[in-house]
Formats: structure tokens, C-alpha cells, sequence
């Protein structure tokens, strides 16, 4: 029934019942004074909603005043009349979310009548049972040892989502209003299940879906912190071989509170190499010659023990060779004498053409060439025009070899000498020495088995090989054997990260990924800073800064770490975190008027909200139904009854689902025809 329809037949019911009032006289509780009472009462005023809910409403008048006084209030509220002698009416029965107009009219004992109070009331929003959808879409945005970013779709509700909560073995560890969260606290190399729901202003709550996520690999392991104890000194130091130019060294092992890394050897108190065993030979030392040799024992955090010494001499020297010739130098040293000698280069019997020096000369093969290939030669000389040495053996020639050297093996190594060990060989003769090779080539020769092979480069592998030779110079096959020397120390820092940007913000958190640094010898990781403090550490090209102030601008930086401790220089950005949520809702649109009404359509109008970050959309109601969404501030509403009345009502809405106290306007269509 139209609205002007249904207010006349409730003004005639009005009249009847007036009617009534007047027959029944003082049973009707009217007293009709001889004199007719012709002044109407003022109008109530100050109609107000004391309170309301979705479907009642509680209304409030201040008084009406009269000549006689007022006997009672007709108050008229949607379809509702009721007769009321107070001035408070409560109408039940209502629609939730509806604006209602309301007529209130007072009486006096006369029935005289004053004019209408109106007002437009509305009932409480109706309450939303409708749950939003699950969560869907999930998909890991940044990824640590301990911590991951998880992103996921917006759900969707009738009203509007207002968060999410975070699940994981059923229990809640985050709500967030943002369709991702920062999981910490995670476990290195592993996988978890969460689970998301996502919640409505109602507090319906969707169903639950789960989400997998993974960890990085899990770092390697860091030292141990803090030693400070230092390892026993290294008992029984003892002289385990001598030769003519070298001297094999062996000790027990020392003990460490962690671990013994290896041993320091010291000649005549200087560092001559690193071994992790516990033995060591010291080569290129002059025979017959007497030297202290020392040992310290050393742990992974730089502690070193006690240094233990002993003495060693190298074999005697061979006597001095006949004709007059005196040694001066061996191989690749320098032959220095008084006046004019004759020098001769050579080894075992075989020498080259002597020629004359005056006060030195080098003793290699750039200064007299190679008269015996693969055996270490030396330097003799005599004075100028001495007798020639007696005529060699005429024997018949030795032509058998000597047997391969025995058990070759690597005795130990530091990053620019290997020491090797062997069994002796055997001949018909006797065996004179043994010839030692470096990739082929020649290198030293040793009397007795053993040697030591100085001037490596770090970090490599070599081939060795060990052959014996009679005095005859026959030599047998050679024995082979492959050994790296240690690794070099390392001094270069990593390249810096590059390409640090932000893959994923939230209001809480920052994810940034980089280009992998580059190193020498291999990165081992990254470290994490904010505003120059290292935070935390990543061994992938992802990391997470959590804790953070939404809205916020940070400085984060990132460097590259190897495994000797060297740093990159750091890579810094400015990132900010995202806005911090927004739960201020726009102002209520003002100046809502109608405009260009006719028969079935009219126009609404209203001036700008405000809103302390923006307002989208405004949402327009009829008769507490809503119509449409607009971003404009303009609504044509058509398809009304003619002669109708309508409330209309306009809501602000921001970006954060945040809404405005409706305002209402309650016009008339054009007259019916």
C-alpha cells in the first residue's frame, strides 16, 4: 500500500476513535468540560532513538504543552500506531538496517490535535551470519633458514573481511589484516603446515585451508665460540731419520679441550711449516750440520701450546772428491771462492769440462749445462793447472739397476712443501741415492729414503715420483705417488650482493632478495643489517627483517661472508613497510538532497566525505535496502510509486571497508495523476 494511502486510512481510523472517545464520555477518561476547549497542544519536540536494534526501536519526545493539558500521543512508526499517555514508545516487529519515518501527534482532553513531530529513525544493522570464503592462492614470497613470508588471495564477504588468522598445529600464532603474514621461529631445512582463515567484522569466521611451506637448507655448522684453553704441549719430540740434508721429526699427539687443528715446526726458531700429522721432515739443510728444531700445537680458535725442542744433526758430509777438486755449492746455489779456480757441475763421477771463474759463479744447469738429467748435482773446484786425477776404474761397467723404492707414501704436507717416505732399494753393487721427480721433472736427490719437496704452490696437486741410482749410475723405476699441498690462506673478501630489491612488505616485515656474491673460495653466507646493526644472518639470497613499525622507512643492508671470515662491503636500500591498517571511518556525507523528483524517479545529491586516507565509494539505500554503489557524489533512483514516500540513505566507504553513520533524506514522489 502507498505511503500517502496507508497515513489517511490511519487519520480516519484516528477520527473514528475519537469519535468513540467523545460517545463514551468519562467512561472514555475525557472529561467534555460545558465550555468547548478549541486550543490545540504544541507539537512534541526533541523526537530522539534512546536505543535500537535490529528490529526494535526505543524513541524519546520532550513534552507537549497545552491551555488545559495534554491527555495522550498518537505515535505512528512504519505500519505501527499506538496510543501512548509517557512521552517514551518502544516499536517492535521492525526490519533490521531500515530507516523508518516516525509521526508523533499530542492530544488534549479535548482532542484537539498538534501538529506532527517527525523524525527518521533506523534500526540496528542487521546481524551478519554469512562467514567469508576460504583463503586460496597461497604462495611463499621470501624464504629464510628460520622464517618465511606466506602471501595468499583476498577472501570475499557480504559486509567486508577484517583480517586473518594464522594456524599452525591448530593453535593461532598470528592475526594480521593483510592477506599475507611473517612466520618465524621456524626450523632450518624443514616443511610446515599452517592453516588461514579469514574473519569478518560479525566475527564469522571461514573455513580453514592449509598452506605448505618450506625453510631453507639449513647453514653449515659455525665453530665453537669463546675458546680460550690451549692445547697440551706435544710430548717426546725425537729425531725419527737424518739424512744429509734433511731430518725427519716425530712427537705423540697433544690434547685440546675442542680438538688439536695441527702442528707449527720451527728450524733454529723460525716457522718453517703446518702439518695435521705428527711428523715432519725439514729438508734443504747442509750436511754434517747441527740444528735445534722446535713444535707447537694449535687448536681451531688460534690457541697454541707450549713449544717442544730437541736437537738434530744431518748426516756427515761425503769426503772430499780426489784430483784436487774441493765442493763448492749444490745445485742452484752460489759457488764462491778467492782468485781464479776451475770449476766443474756434475754428480756421481760424471762432470762437465771444467772452466775457469774468478770469485764465483751459479751452480745450475743455465751456467754449464745438464751432464747428468734427474740427479741433483753440485758445484767442485781446484786451483788453476792442477794435476788431473788419477785414470778411472777399468773394471767392467756395472749395468744392473737398483730395485724401485719401496712404499712410497705422502708423509705429511703444509701449503708449499710435501714430505715423502719410502723403503730402501736394494743392489748388486750398492745403492747410491735416490733421484726425486715433480711432475717429471727432476728436483732433489737424497742419500737415504726420504725427502721433503720445498717451493710448492698452495693448494695443488702434484705428481711425485722416486727412482734409485747406483754408483754406476744406473737407476731403477720410478715410483709414483699423487699429493696436494695444503690450501692457501685466504685474505680476499666476497664480491658485495647485487641487485638488492624488496620482493615482499607487509606492515610488519621487509623481504629482500640479491644477486649471489662471488668469492675465491665460496660464500658461505649473508649478513643482515638495519640501520648499520647486523640483525640476522641467511645462507640463501633471501632475507627477512621482521618486527617493524608499519608506514615506516628503513635502512637494511646486506654483505657476503666466506668461510675465513673475509666480509663484503655492504649493500644498502631504503624500503618502507606498508601502511599500518586503517580502521578510521569516513565522515558522514552532508547536504543529502532530492532533486528533479517526477511520478517515478528522482535525483539525489550529496557533498564530499572525508576520510584520513581516501573514500572510494558511497553506498546508497532505499527504504533500508541498498541500491547501489557509486564513486560519484550522484544517484538517479527510478522505478518509484507516484504520491510515495521514501527514505534514502548514503554511507561513505574507504579503501579498508571502514563506513560512515548513514545520513538519511525522506522525499515524495510527484502526485499520482
Amino acid at each position: 500500500m502507498p505511503a500517502a494511502r496507508k497515513h489517511a486510512t490511519l487519520a480516519v481510523a484516528s477520527l473514528a476513535l475519537l469519535a468513540a472517545f467523545a460517545l463514551a464520555g468519562s467512561a472514555s477518561g475525557i472529561a467534555l468540560p460545558g465550555k468547548k476547549d478549541r486550543e490545540a497542544p504544541s507539537a512534541p519536540t526533541n523526537v530522539r532513538v534512546t536505543s535500537a536494534t535490529p528490529t526494535s526501536v526505543s524513541l524519546a519526545w520532550d513534552s507537549a504543552t497545552d491551555n488545559v493539558s495534554v491527555a495522550f500521543y498518537f505515535v505512528y512508526v512504519d505500519a505501527q500506531r499506538a496510543r501512548v499517555s509517557g512521552t517514551t514508545y518502544t516499536a517492535t516487529n521492525l526490519q533490521c538496517g531500515q530507516s523508518i519515518g516516525v509521526w508523533i501527534v499530542a492530544y488534549d482532553t479535548s482532542l484537539n490535535r498538534s501538529s506532527s513531530a517527525t523524525a527518521t529513525v533506523s534500526t540496528a544493522a542487521c546481524l551478519d551470519m554469512q562467514a567469508p570464503t576460504p583463503p586460496s592462492g597461497f604462495r611463499q614470497a621470501a624464504t629464510t633458514e628460520t622464517g618465511v613470508v606466506l602471501e595468499w588471495d583476498n577472501s570475499s564477504d557480504d559486509v567486508g573481511v577484517v583480517g586473518y588468522g594464522v594456524y599452525r598445529n591448530q593453535l593461532l600464532v598470528q592475526s594480521t589484516s593483510q592477506p599475507s603474514a611473517t612466520l618465524t621461529g621456524l626450523v632450518c631445512g624443514s616443511t610446515f603446515e599452517h592453516q588461514v582463515d579469514a574473519v569478518d567484522a560479525a566475527g564469522n569466521r571461514s573455513a580453514r585451508r592449509s598452506a605448505w611451506v618450506q625453510t631453507a637448507a639449513c647453514p653449515a655448522p659455525l665453530p665453537p665460540p669463546g675458546d680460550t684453553t690451549l692445547p697440551s704441549q706435544p710430548a717426546t719430540l725425537r729425531v725419527s731419520g737424518v739424512a744429509l740434508t734433511s731430518v725427519t721429526l716425530a712427537w705423540s699427539p697433544a690434547t685440546d679441550n675442542v680438538g688439536v687443528a695441527g702442528y707449527d715446526v720451527y728450524k733454529n726458531g723460525a716457522k718453517m711449516a703446518f702439518v695435521t700429522s705428527t711428523s715432519s721432515t725439514q729438508g734443504g739443510l747442509a750436511c754434517g750440520s747441527s740444528n735445534w728444531f722446535g713444535v707447537e700445537a694449535l687448536d681451531a680458535a688460534g690457541n697454541r701450546s707450549a713449544r717442544v725442542r730437541t736437537q738434530a744433526t744431518t748426516s756427515a758430509c761425503a769426503p772430499p772428491p780426489s784430483g784436487g777438486w774441493t765442493y763448492c755449492a749444490a745445485e742452484n746455489q752460489q759457488c764462491t771462492f778467492a782468485g781464479t779456480k776451475e770449476v766443474r757441475y756434475g754428480a756421481n763421477g760424471t762432470f762437465t769440462t771444467p772452466r775457469v771463474f774468478n770469485s764465483t759463479v751459479s751452480c745450475n744447469n743455465a751456467t754449464f749445462g745438464d751432464p747428468l738429467r734427474g740427479v741433483l748435482k753440485r758445484c767442485e773446484h781446484r786451483d788453476v793447472g792442477a794435476t788431473p786425477p788419477p785414470p778411472s776404474d777399468t773394471s767392467p761397467a756395472d749395468q744392473t739397476p737398483p730395485s724401485q723404492p719401496a712404499n712410497l707414501a705422502v708423509q705429511s704436507v703444509t701449503t708449499t712443501s710435501v714430505s715423502l717416505a719410502w723403503g730402501a732399494s736394494t743392489d748388486n753393487v750398492g745403492v747410491t741415492g735416490y733421484g726425486v721427480y715433480v711432475n717429471g721433472n727432476s728436483v732433489l736427490t737424497a742419500s737415504q729414503p726420504g725427502a721433503t719437496i720445498p717451493s710448492l704452490t698452495c693448494g695443488t696437486a702434484f705428481t711425485f715420483a722416486v727412482d734409485a741410482f747406483d754408483k754406476a749410475n744406473n737407476r731403477s723405476t720410478k715410483a709414483q705417488v699423487t699429493a696436494s699441498t695444503a690450501a692457501c690462506g685466504d685474505t680476499q673478501a666476497p664480491t658485495s650482493p647485487t641487485n638488492v630489491a624488496a620482493s615482499s612488505r607487509t606492515a610488519t616485515s621487509i623481504a629482500l632478495i640479491w644477486s649471489a656474491s662471488t668469492d675465491n673460495r665460496g660464500v658461505t653466507g649473508y649478513g643482515l643489517y638495519r640501520a648499520g646493526t647486523l640483525t640476522g644472518t641467511s645462507s640463501t639470497t633471501t632475507g627477512i627483517f621482521s618486527g617493524l613499525s608499519c608506514n615506516t622507512n628503513y635502512t637494511l643492508a646486506v654483505d657476503a661472508q666466506d668461510a675465513a671470515g673475509n666480509r663484503s662491503g655492504k649493500t644498502t636500500v631504503m624500503v618502507a613497510t606498508t601502511a599500518c591498517a586503517d580502521t578510521t571511518a569516513p565522515s558522514s556525507p552532508t547536504g543529502l538532497a532530492a532533486s528533479n523528483v517526477t511520478q517515478s524517479s528522482l535525483a539525489l545529491g550529496w557533498n564530499a566525505s572525508t576520510d584520513n586516507v581516501s573514500v572510494v565509494s558511497y553506498e546508497v539505500f532505499r527504504n533500508g535496502t541498498k541500491m547501489e554503489s557509486t564513486a560519484s557524489r550522484s544517484s538517479s533512483q527510478t522505478g518509484l510509486a507516484c504520491s510515495t514516500s521514501y527514505f534514502f540513505g548514503v554511507e561513505a566507504l574507504d579503501a579498508a571497508g571502514n563506513r560512515s553513520p548513514r545520513v538519511s533524506v525522506n522525499p515524495t514522489t510527484s502526485a499520482c495523476p
